[in-house]
Parts: C-alpha cells; structure tokens; sequence
C-alpha cells in the first residue's frame, strides 16, 4: 500500500477563496528521477477516465490506472533513457492515447502504439516506434501544427533550434525554429487564426500555412527575461478570450515568475507585464496553469526543483491563485514535499472535475515519484462520459484537436484553461487522445465531458 498523507492548504481568506484546496499525496515510486521521472496524463484503457503515464520504475514506460495508482504496468521494459519529458497523445488516429518519448533517430520520435482499440494495454504488448534515445530531449510535445489531423513532435535539446517533426501520410517531415535562449515553449493559437503558434517567453512565433512544407514563421516580440533556462505557459488568465503567456526560472537563477497579458491585437500591441513572485535565486522547473480551486480563474502551480540534498534548500510546491481573475493579483500559497518539484503536472486524474498534481524531482539519485490527489468535492453538476466516437449529444465535433460547433452558449477550453477554437464547419472529423469539458456561458454549468481532445484536459465551468 502506498503511503498517505493530507495536506490542509488555507486560503487565510475565506472571502477570497471559499473553498480550501486540499491534497492527499500517493508515493508511487522513491527511484532516481532525472531523465526518465516526468509524467503525462490520458485515458489509457478507455473507461474515460484520465489515467497516468510515467517513465521509470518499475520498467522503462509506464502507465498506471487512476483507480489504483500504486500498480504500474509496463509500456517499456527495455533499458534506454526516455529523455526529460514524455507526451500521450493519439499518434496513429486509432481513437486510443499512445506514449511518446525522445528518439535518436531525427526523422521520427520514438512512440509506443497502445494495444487499445483491439487488446487490452495491462496485458498486452505496445509496440515501439523508432529508437529510444541516450541524449538529453528537453521541451518535448505534440500538437498538431500544421492542422491535417495527425499529431506532430517537437523538441529543443538545451539549445536556440527547435526541433519540429511533422506528421505526413508519406512519413515524417522535419524542420527547424530558431527561438530566444535554451529552453522554454509554449503553444496556443495566440492570433486566433485557427492555428497554433509558439513561444519562447518573449518572442511569439506565427506559425504560417505552409509549415511542413517549409514555410517561415514571423516573431513578434512579447517583453525581457534574461534567464536562459527557462519554462514557459499559456492560457487565458484575464478572461477576455486571448492567450497570455507566463514564464519563470528553470534552474537556479535570478528571475521574477512573470505573467505577459495579451492585447487586443497581439501582433502590434504591447503585453502587459505582470510579476508574480520577485526575482531570486528561482528554479522553477515546473509551469503549469489551472483552475486548482475552482472558483473559475486559471491559477498557476510550480516549485522550487533540484538542488543540493543537505538541507540547505527548501524544496517546495507552490500554487499562486489568480485571485482577482484578471491576472494581476496573485495569491501565493505553497507546502514543502518530500524531495521537491522538478517535473510536475497537473492532470484531472480520474476525471472527477478537480485537478491533481503528478510530481518528481531530479532528485540526484533520490527521486521520488508523488501523485497529490486534489479532495475537493466535484462540480455540483454530474460529468457524463461518452467515446469521441460515441454520436453523443451531438453538442461538439472534434477536428485536429479541437473541439467546433458548438450549440448554444458552449464554450470548450483545453488542458491549460485556453478558449479552444469553435464555430468551423468540418467534415471528417477524427479524434485525438485526452478530455474536454463543454461548458454552457449562460447557465455556467459543466456540461458533457467528451474523450477526444489532445492532452489531458479539463477546465470547471467558466
């Protein structure tokens, strides 16, 4: 049995936050962490409950049911180094979530093929994609960028190059970014153009129309950070349907957590700066926003990571709560683990309407592997579940990762609290890996949760 405990997390303001965000940590694992201890989130077995993906322990790739945690069944049991960061997500378009990981082989990621829809992924075999690397693969994620409905892999290797592998009916197709500094990426349709663009923390990207095909990307500037190592995060933190972009530390150096507020036209505007916590000796590796406790703005969760093991650093988790819903007035609250906060994330484990936090530190040699299960109560109105292939309510239709047509007064918003792309009428729609929540504006309730989504999605009634 796992170990347990509860974390009491007061507001001190009852008024500003009227319910307490409580946690009850899981220790799944207390094996070294760096390179293979990062965590992504998907419905894996298909009963519409988002489960958990990790790397490490007991085998190379795991994935572990979100009833039962403490079990882990094996994705990998070969050796190799998955790299700093693993992504689920529907490679093959076959309506289940695959796992990815880093790959030598710079033509393909490395992606193993869950045996869903015909076996069954506790028993039976994933079938690797391509080579697992040996090499640090940082900033690693998929999106489809070039919206043709397959799922594309990007990377950066602690350089200025990202790494962009698109997804073809032909095979995989290659091209290169240059952004600011070593690491840090975002994506989200930042333009509101239907396609999404990347960013670096200071600098946007416009993606063009022909990216596979090597089109090239416009930079727009978004403010100063003058940290190299970096993270960097986007969703709608002022409510006004536009993307805003946070950035922080990664390692050990001295720069603010900083919020940029998007302008009307992003291209032309200027971002409003906003400092979140004050510039010191930061490594906020971890960057991540949601609605922790539900009360309808997206929050901000982190924590100080890595660092000598003697006690002289306090290695804690932060939450910073939007507390005036327009992102410029931030609540920090913040406990000490374990071993500290290196690589977390941030997931509706379970699919019970709150968000739960996956951690790991780099932990030299003494990582440890933490699941801290949010208890607040779920929404007051009972999510239903469908398949993405299920004719359901008929209340959205899925397209290259987005959710559109949407009846009524639905809005959806993905993993990161972002508006998702609505009112395209499209033909042929085929689902990705993940979970959405359809919220009704008029009545602000949660509507229906549909399986379809990429990433691990989901946001309270808006």
């Amino acid at each position: 049995m796992f170990n347990r405990f509860f974390l009491i997390l007061l507001t001190g303001c009852a008024v500003l936050f009227a319910q307490r965000v409580t946690f009850e940590l899981h220790v799944l694992s207390t094996s070294a962490a760096h390179g293979q201890g990062t965590f992504a989130a998907a419905d894996i077995d298909g009963d519409g409950k988002t489960d958990i993906v990790n790397g490490h322990s007991p085998n190379t790739m795991n994935w572990r049911s979100w009833d039962a945690p403490e079990t882990a069944y094996a994705i990998e049991t070969g050796g190799g180094n998955p790299g700093c960061e693993i992504q689920a997500a529907d490679m093959d378009g076959d309506g289940d979530a695959d796992a990815i990981a880093g790959s030598s082989n710079g033509n393909a990621p490395c992606w193993w093929e869950n045996p869903r829809p015909g076996g069954d992924p506790k028993a039976g075999a994933w079938t690797r994609h391509g080579s697992m690397t040996t090499s640090e693969m940082h900033d690693l994620d998929v999106c489809d960028i070039d919206n043709n409905g397959m799922m594309d892999v990007t990377n950066r290797n602690k350089s200025n190059t990202l790494n962009i592998l698109f997804q073809t009916d032909t095979g995989w197709k290659k091209a290169t970014l240059g952004m600011d500094d070593t690491e840090g990426t975002g994506y989200g349709d930042i333009d509101g153009d239907g396609d999404l663009d990347m960013t670096d923390g200071t600098s946007w990207y416009e993606t063009p129309s022909n990216a596979a095909s090597g089109g090239s990307w416009t930079k727009h500037p978004i403010g100063s950070f003058s940290c190299n190592l970096r993270r960097v995060c986007l969703a709608d933190l002022n409510k006004d349907d536009r993307l805003d972009v946070m950035v922080s530390p990664a390692e050990y150096q001295s720069c603010p957590l900083l919020v940029y507020l998007c302008p009307e036209d992003p291209k032309t505007g200027t971002w409003q700066q906003v400092q979140v916590w004050p510039a010191k000796d930061n490594n906020f590796h971890t960057l991540e926003a949601f609605d922790m406790d539900l009360d309808g703005n997206v929050d901000i969760v982190t924590g100080a990571t890595h660092g000598p093991n003697d006690g002289s650093v306090t290695k804690r988790m932060f939450i910073f709560f939007n507390e005036n819903g327009e992102g410029t007035q931030w609540h920090d609250t913040s406990w000490v683990t374990p071993k500290g906060v290196w690589q977390a994330q941030v997931a509706d484990i379970g699919s019970d309407g709150d968000y739960d936090i996956l951690n790991c530190d780099y932990g030299a040699g003494i990582g440890q592997y933490e699941y801290w299960e949010n208890t607040l109560d779920p929404p007051p109105v009972g999510i239903r579940h469908q398949s993405p292939r299920s004719s359901g309510s008929g209340s959205a239709v899925l397209k290259n990762g987005r959710l559109v047509n949407l009846s009524g007064q639905a809005v959806a918003v993905d993993l990161r609290g972002r508006l998702i792309q609505r009112g395209l009428s499209v033909e042929g729609s085929r689902p990705v890996s993940g979970l959405v929540i359809v919220a009704n504006m008029e009545t602000g309730r949660i509507g229906t949760v549909l399986a379809g989504v990429s990433g691990a999605a989901l946001s309270a009634a808006r």
